[in-house]
């Protein structure tokens, strides 16, 4: 109850005092204008007292319909918690069914923060070090690749996201394993650019874009995305393709680090190949 209702009912509380101790004066008198009198003061109180209990009844509906929008609240709070709950539920489950499909090392993570406005795309997961995380390592989630580590603390690890016009792929157009070299031209986050692919080759919208293997970072096959438009320029000699990312970045949480490493051996033999 608020202090201004407190206040008016107090202030009905002590009139109705003073109405009844009227009415006991006037009870005890028993002349016929006295009579009339008590009547009318009887009339008077009974309206008053009416009034009175009207008012109790209406602050106690404003408690109780506080009391409903609270618990509506509450209850409409619990529906979202077990909503998203069984929405980690359902990609927790298709993480434990990856590493069959996928026989990597991996170690899982969470995204805790994201920073995915600019051109520089990059968020943080909370595995570093501790957990056997290092610089350049892959990250994913079931739907595909999300970027690489770049920096790795002690328990957090900074990640480039595909989103990143730094970010480079080697990639594979299946069945046809075509090679080309995946980008992010800085514009559309539902798109990214695969270069290098010859005029010649055959490749049709919706073909699947895997990891080529050839990298230090990323292993081969890991799913990226499907062709979603093909431009032809004139006088170009390469391919213009539009890729759509299999995972979508906005939407992920849940990831796994990619342990396997490559031998050091294959990693100076690329450092010395010609650019």
């Amino acid at each position: 109850m608020t202090p201004l209702a407190k206040k008016r009912l107090l202030d009905w509380s002590v009139f109705l005092l003073w109405m009844n101790l009227a009415l006991l004066i006037l009870l005890n008198a028993n002349t016929a204008a006295f009579r009339h009198i008590r009547g009318l003061a009887l009339d008077l109180s009974m309206g008053v007292e009416a009034r009175l209990m009207a008012v109790s009844d209406f602050l106690q509906a404003l408690q109780e319909n506080k009391r409903l929008r609270e618990e509506n609240i509450r209850l409409t709070a619990n529906m979202a918690l077990m909503k998203q709950a069984a929405l980690e539920n359902q990609e927790l489950r298709r993480m434990l069914g990856l590493k069959p499909r996928f026989p990597f090392q991996v170690i899982p993570a969470e995204i805790v923060s994201k920073d995915i406005t600019w051109q520089k795309n990059t968020f943080i997961i909370n595995v570093g070090q501790a957990e056997g995380v290092e610089k350049d390592m892959a990250v994913m989630n079931t739907d595909g690749i999300l970027g690489r580590t770049i920096l790795a603390g002690e328990h957090y690890a900074l990640v480039q996201s595909y989103l990143n016009t730094d970010f480079r792929l080697s990639v594979t157009i299946l069945p046809e394993k075509i090679m080309g070299i995946l980008e992010w031209d800085g514009t559309d986050p539902d798109r990214l650019l695969l270069k290098h692919v010859s005029r010649t080759a055959s490749v049709e919208s919706g073909q699947q874009v895997v990891t080529s293997g050839f990298s230090n970072v990323f292993p081969p096959g890991v799913p990226v995305g499907t062709i979603q438009q093909i431009m032809r320029k004139p006088g170009h000699q390469e391919l213009t393709l539009f890729v759509r990312p299999a995972a979508s970045l906005s939407k992920a949480r849940h990831v796994f680090v990619i342990r396997d490493r490559p031998s050091p051996e294959l990693t100076s033999l690329r450092k010395q190949m010609p650019q």
